[in-house]
């Protein structure tokens, strides 16, 4: 729900999941599933993918370093050339990464390192509700890597105390316009509450309306939960 509330303001875009910082170098984009395979695939219905063809690929995989490939990302992916964004902004020009693994422990310091600069959010949920969630689909959580996880985000918050924000899944709940004003700062945008019913998303996705159905159902509702979850090792 947060990214899908970032995408809302004006150059701004991404999709569903993105994956590659697991890789150890563009490279080894491939090796790094299921990610690369949603990225690559092509269905009009899958919502926001960047439904990549294997040349775009390839591209991305022979960058020399992770800014490039993310250029070539941003040239490529049809959600960055096929949008109705701002007079301004003639295709979006800064990309939110969501992958929850990212902040893994034994992911997450090296994400930190490969995106020098850029700023960091991670959601914070309580373990009993994220227990819940993973058993909606068949997983099991275990309190050792929920604490071991989340011990880890707030040791790297103390080392790069500027660039992460952890925000509280339940407060977010509670006053999502307050916490998406902290969001939105701490990435150098201006939040409108009018976002919480994915105004800006709805836009930019008017002139496709698969995504358009997709995007409605990503509106907040008072009282549910967003649709962050911890992701297994």
């Amino acid at each position: 729900m947060i990214a899908s509330l970032l995408f809302n303001a004006p150059c701004v875009i991404g999709a569903f999941e993105t994956g590659y910082l697991l890789a150890e170098y563009p490279k080894d984009i491939t090796k790094v599933q299921p990610w690369y395979k949603w990225n690559n695939e092509r269905d009009k219905d899958l919502g926001l993918t960047y439904r990549l063809t294997p040349q775009d690929s390839k591209a991305m995989s022979e960058a020399p370093n992770f800014q490039t490939m993310y250029d070539i990302l941003r040239e490529r992916s049809f959600i960055f050339n096929d949008l109705i964004d701002e007079e301004y902004c003639e295709k979006p020009y800064q990309i939110i990464d969501k992958t929850p693994r990212y902040i893994t422990s034994k992911h997450f310091e090296k994400v930190i390192d490969k995106t020098p600069g850029v700023p960091i959010i991670a959601v914070h949920k309580s373990f009993e509700k994220l227990k819940e969630s993973w058993a909606k689909r068949n997983n099991i959580l275990s309190r050792q890597l929920y604490d071991e996880t989340f011990d880890n985000v707030w040791q790297m918050k103390q080392k790069y105390p500027r660039r992460i924000l952890i925000v509280q899944e339940e407060q977010f709940m509670k006053d999502p316009n307050a916490v998406m004003e902290d969001v939105f700062h701490h990435v150098g945008l201006e939040w409108k509450s009018e976002y919480l019913q994915m105004t800006g998303l709805l836009k930019k996705v008017s002139n496709n309306s698969a995504l358009t159905e997709y995007v409605k159902r990503l509106k907040f509702q008072a009282g549910k939960h967003s649709n962050f979850h911890l992701p297994r090792k």
